[in-house]
């Protein structure tokens, strides 16, 4: 294998390159840190989760299995609110561009640069590069320790697999890939030994980051929320245009005619000669959607498959279609999008959106990463009137905030408002009970849909109103 040492990094222009790259990523990213945490409720569970462990000292995490390294770290910095927690996932994800370009540099892609300005803007990096979700983090630990394995690194890369963990626990189904890597650049009369340790190493440092969830409800950490399985459609979507944009979809789709149909082969890389490295890079796509199709709701599932298709795609593709797929992938993000409406966060309508047949949706000009931060200051701007709402209740009521509870916990951390106290969801008893105790019942959007699908209830049916946040007391 013909693959760049460690001390070989990138000098001279190529350093240039890959500190412009930085910068530009960083000043990139600065407009979408804020306002609030991200748009996924998880962001602020995980804030909630951080400013907990920090007042009580000790370890909890209010979704299983728990994200143990970013709400440890969420504990340490919370004080500073969204900007501190988004800036860390900022500069995590920075660094596994850095990774991943520096992984690209050392295989002899000779358009490196463009593959990681096309990671760090793929929509579903770019979006979630800018919040408090965790998705970032391991990606970065995960990319360093592929780059570790390309040098026949094994402890390094176990480490860095096992924090990998730590930060999500399904980063673990990649350590198979990495294991793969390792056999083939490493000499064979100690590769067997040498990897052995990277097992070890990954499963020390993975297990050893769950351990306070162990001890606290031991294997009961690894349950799962099941929400039902989503339509087909739903999965597709996220499968495709939710990770990679409409744009990013179109320029994959003809990179791929490109790949099938060009009439030669050009000579590839001398570090991609072996073809166990990009069979394991399969292998790791295959292992992450097979994690995703279990419980497909959300595209970021997908993540850790983005730089694994680059990789593929720089193998398979001559330049001059590997440099337009990038090129259109960093453009997916700031163009076109088809959003959802009729939600407190749901994008605005502007001049470039048009609505599309059936009004429940419409078509944006504004790209996703544009769209994800319309709704983040929609998103808190409704938490906020909500919370200003409920201060005029009756004493007593009891709001039903559903996936509004966790910005709602973040800004009001008692769960309670002058009178007024919310909660997740009620069963149909619990529903009786407050409208026994003459006690005002209200629901936010999505808490009818919820008490249906879990207990065949309306929440309506039992008494609750929706609770109006522009409502003037």
């Amino acid at each position: 294998m013909a693959i760049q040492a460690a001390e070989d990094l990138p000098k001279g222009p190529a350093g240039a390159k890959l500190a412009a790259l930085a910068a530009v990523i960083l000043i990139a990213r600065l407009p979408f840190l804020l306002p609030g945490y991200g748009v996924d409720p998880d962001a602020w569970r995980i804030a909630a989760d951080g400013r907990a462990i920090a007042s009580s000292g000790v370890y909890g995490a209010a979704r299983s299995p728990g994200n143990p390294i970013l709400e440890l770290a969420a504990a340490v910095v919370w004080r500073g609110g969204p900007l501190a927690l988004n800036g860390l996932t900022c500069l995590f994800g920075l660094l596994a561009v850095l990774a991943f370009a520096l992984s690209l540099s050392r295989l002899g892609v000779r358009d490196w640069i463009w593959g990681a300005l096309a990671l760090a803007f793929t929509p579903v990096i770019a979006i979630n590069s800018a919040n408090a979700m965790d998705y970032l983090w391991a990606l970065a630990f995960l990319l360093a320790a592929h780059d570790a394995a390309l040098r026949a690194r094994p402890v390094e890369a176990g480490i860095l697999t096992g924090l990998a963990i730590g930060c999500r626990i399904t980063s673990a189904v990649l350590a198979p890939t990495y294991s793969i890597i390792l056999s083939v650049v490493m000499p064979p009369h100690h590769s067997a030994r040498r990897r052995l340790a990277f097992w070890a190493w990954a499963g020390m440092i993975g297990i050893a980051a769950y351990a306070p969830a162990l001890m606290l409800t031991g294997l009961g950490f690894l349950h799962d929320y099941g929400h039902g399985y989503p339509a087909p459609l739903y999965v597709l979507k996220n499968a495709t245009v939710d990770v990679w944009g409409l744009v990013g979809c179109a320029a994959w789709s003809g990179a791929l005619i490109v790949s099938r149909w060009r009439a030669e082969r050009p000579a590839a890389p001398p570090a991609f000669a072996d073809r166990r490295i990009p069979i394991a890079w399969g292998l790791a796509i295959l292992l992450e959607v097979a994690v995703f199709l279990r419980l497909p709701h959300q595209a970021e599932y997908l993540i850790p498959v983005v730089p694994f298709a680059l990789l593929l795609g720089a193998r398979a593709l001559p330049s001059r279609a590997f440099r337009p797929l990038c090129v259109s992938l960093v453009l997916s993000a700031f163009a076109i999008k088809v959003s959802e409406t009729g939600k407190p966060d749901s994008p605005g309508r502007v001049a470039t959106s048009f609505a599309l047949p059936g009004g429940r949706r419409v078509l944006d000009l504004r790209g996703p990463l544009l769209i994800d931060h319309d709704r983040r200051v929609r998103g808190v701007e409704y938490a906020q009137g909500v919370i200003a709402r409920a201060a005029t209740l009756p004493a007593g009521s009891v709001v039903l905030a559903y996936e509004w509870l966790p910005a709602i916990e973040v800004m009001a951390p008692s769960r309670r408002v002058g009178g007024a106290r919310f909660v997740y969801a009620l069963p149909p008893d619990s529903l009786d009970a407050v409208r026994a105790a003459a006690d005002s019942l209200y629901d936010l959007p999505g808490a009818q849909d919820y008490g249906l699908s879990m207990w065949g209830v309306s929440p309506r049916s039992r008494g609750s109103r929706p609770l109006d946040a522009s409502e003037q007391p």
